[in-house]
């Protein structure tokens, strides 16, 4: 089982579960954009309100008795505009997130030897609202997804996903991505296929904003070819409107290559949207892919390097640069040797450190082992398929803690 829950196919291809990135071509990023964006001037009370109680908006955007916040809109294709009104395209929405709020306690390992229980607690009343788009995990037979969730999507959302529970309102929709037979070779999508997760995407991010935003800010979640998805989005939806770009806390985009310029933080993939470098900055992206130490990016890598410019890398626990220690949350079949594990999770503290390392044309996230094997500590992680790959499976794991702190801190 991989990072995002999924089956692995043999073959270092087939073990790419959650890739996909914008720059790789079986992704649902691929194709052509179906949407435009169009601001809607309605009040944002409607039905969002009668779903969330009132003064849901209360907290970050002000009081409760506060006028009601602009309803923004984006234009979404005849077929899909009421899509997403139905519960079961959601894996996880406020009513309906036993999926992101439960099955997540973990055991804190340390290397004096130590090991604690951590319950997993969801926020009773959170401020703002996360927006999460999974990877490649469809085991399905055909190059799109269907509409019935598998255990690989339902294992990798709780993963990747859940534990912002801790901090928000996590908001996770089904869509028919390209799948793992897609990316394995054995279909072969169209490109009306390759654009339908992403309209979906769309149409579900439309649904959220006009049902349940009500003026709440926002962090976006994704890996892989989620984050491709969402790249798109915000290029084609956020980035040039700024009354969305005033409700985006973040994006926490993984897996990915996000261009910005040689030297500067803004004005590759977006021109307004700078990469994250302090832990108070908001709308602004942070994005990475993750390699060991000892072996960094290869010349056919498929993460670290842009067309023109240089990836972003920001790490999670060190936005302003240098090495920092990691809070990771990974599941007991990722890592290698240590105490046994009856949780979930394990979140092995004081273990893996990283930097953001510039090395040739590649930008990437150097994770290195700390501690190995002292006291209840692991000895290694357990999630290589491929040097091109690096450590793609476990790139949201390995920081999951210190995401989640993180969208704490930005939605402040």
């Amino acid at each position: 089982v991989g990072a995002a829950g999924a089956a692995r196919p043999a073959g270092a291809a087939g073990a790419a579960t959650g890739s996909g990135n914008a720059s790789n071509a079986t992704t649902a990023g691929a194709g052509t954009a179906a949407t435009t964006s169009t601001p809607s001037t309605s009040a944002g009370a409607g039905a969002g309100a009668a779903q969330n109680g009132a003064g849901a908006g209360a907290g970050q955007n002000g009081a409760a008795g506060a006028p009601p916040a602009t309803m923004i809109s984006l234009k979404v294709s005849a077929d899909r505009e009421h899509l997403y009104e139905d519960d079961s395209k959601w894996l996880c929405l406020p009513g309906k997130n036993e999926l992101c709020t439960t099955g997540l306690d973990a055991t804190i390992l340390r290397a004096d030897g130590s090991t604690e229980v951590e319950p997993h607690v969801p926020a009773a009343d959170p401020s703002f609202d996360c927006f999460y788009v999974y990877p490649t995990v469809s085991n399905d037979a055909g190059a799109v997804a269907d509409w019935m969730a598998g255990n690989e999507e339902t294992d990798c959302v709780r993963a990747q996903a859940g534990r912002y529970s801790r901090v928000c309102r996590v908001f996770a929709p089904l869509y028919r991505q390209i799948t793992l037979t897609a990316l394995n070779g054995n279909a072969t999508p169209s490109a009306a296929d390759r654009a339908q997760g992403y309209d979906d995407v769309i149409a579900a991010f439309n649904h959220y904003l006009t049902h349940y935003n009500q003026g709440r800010g926002f962090v976006l979640i994704g890996h892989s070819q989620g984050s491709g998805v969402l790249q798109r989005l915000m290029a084609a939806e956020i980035d040039g409107r700024p009354e969305l770009r005033e409700r985006l806390i973040a994006a926490h985009l993984l897996g990915t290559s996000v261009a910005v310029p040689e030297g500067k933080d803004s004005g590759g993939t977006y021109k307004n949207i700078p990469v994250c470098r302090r832990d108070d900055q908001t709308g602004c992206v942070l994005a990475y892919a993750t390699f060991r130490d000892r072996s960094p990016p290869p010349s056919d890598s498929k993460f670290g390097k842009v067309a023109s410019g240089r990836a972003v890398c920001a790490n999670p626990a060190a936005l302003g640069g240098g090495k920092a220690v990691l809070t990771p949350y990974l599941k007991p079949s990722q890592v290698r040797g240590g105490a046994t594990i009856m949780t979930p999770f394990v979140s092995p503290r004081d273990f893996l450190e990283a930097e953001c390392v510039d090395a040739g044309q590649y930008t990437y996230l150097e994770l290195s082992i700390l501690h190995g094997g002292m006291g209840s500590l692991p000895t290694d992680v357990s999630a290589d398929i491929g040097a091109n790959w690096g450590l793609h499976l476990i790139d949201v794991h390995i920081a999951m803690g210190n995401l989640v702190d993180l969208a704490a801190k930005q939605a402040a």
